[in-house]
C-alpha cells in the first residue's frame, strides 16, 4: 500500500514540476545563456536570467497552472524546501563572490565562479527529477545518454573551458528542443475548461 501511495505522490510531484517541459525548456536556456556570456558579457547574462526567470512564472501562470491546478502546486509545495534553500544560499553566495570579481580585472575568476554556481543548480536538479521521476517520461534517459555523451567528449579533450561551455550550449539545445515539444504536447492534450478558469 505504501509503495502505492508513493507511485502516485511521485506521478503527482513529476506533473506539478516537469510534464509541462518548462523546466527541461529553462534548463537549455540557461546552458546556451551561459555559453554566450563568454562572448557578450555576464551582466549582460545575469539581466537575462532575471528577465527570463520573470518570463517564465507569467508564462507558467497563465498556461500551466489553470491545466495543473493550484491544490496540485500546493501539495507539492514543502517537499525538498530545506534542500532548495541550502542550494539557493550556496548558489546566491558564489554569485555575489563573483559579482565582487566584475570591474575589477578578475572577470575570468567572476564567469568559472559563475559556471561553478551552475553546476551546482545543474546537480540539484538533477538529483530532484532523480527522486521524483515516475518512470513514464522518456526525458531522464534521453538526458542521460546524451550527458554520458558529452562527458565522454570532454574526457577526449584537453579540458578546456572554452570546450566545455560549448558542450554545455549543445546539451541546452537539447533541452529547448525537447522542452519545446513537450510544452506544446502538454498544452495541446491538457485544454482548460470554461467553468475552471
Amino acid at each position: 500500500m505504501s509503495n502505492s501511495f508513493d507511485d502516485i505522490q511521485k506521478s503527482l510531484l513529476w506533473d506539478i514540476y516537469y510534464a509541462d517541459g518548462l523546466q527541461w525548456f529553462s534548463n537549455g536556456m540557461a546552458c546556451t545563456a551561459l555559453y554566450l556570456a563568454k562572448s557578450v558579457s555576464l551582466l549582460v547574462f545575469t539581466l537575462y536570467l532575471f528577465l527570463f526567470v520573470a518570463l517564465y512564472q507569467i508564462v507558467r501562470k497563465k498556461f500551466v497552472l489553470p491545466r495543473i491546478g493550484y491544490s496540485k502546486l500546493r501539495i507539492g509545495a514543502d517537499r525538498s524546501r530545506t534542500m532548495r534553500s541550502v542550494v539557493m544560499l550556496a548558489v546566491l553566495i558564489i554569485m555575489l563572490i563573483g559579482f565582487s570579481q566584475l570591474g575589477h580585472g578578475r572577470d575570468a575568476n567572476a564567469y568559472y565562479l559563475f559556471l561553478f554556481a551552475s553546476c551546482i543548480l545543474f546537480l540539484y536538479r538533477q538529483i530532484k527529477n532523480t527522486i521524483i521521476w515516475n518512470g513514464k517520461s522518456l526525458f531522464p534517459y534521453f538526458d542521460r545518454v546524451m550527458i554520458l555523451i558529452l562527458v565522454l567528449v570532454f574526457s577526449k579533450s584537453t579540458y578546456d573551458i572554452e570546450y566545455l561551455t560549448l558542450l554545455l550550449f549543445w546539451y541546452g539545445l537539447f533541452n529547448i528542443v525537447f522542452g519545446l515539444g513537450q510544452f506544446i504536447s502538454f498544452i495541446k492534450h491538457n485544454p482548460v475548461l470554461e467553468n475552471e478558469e
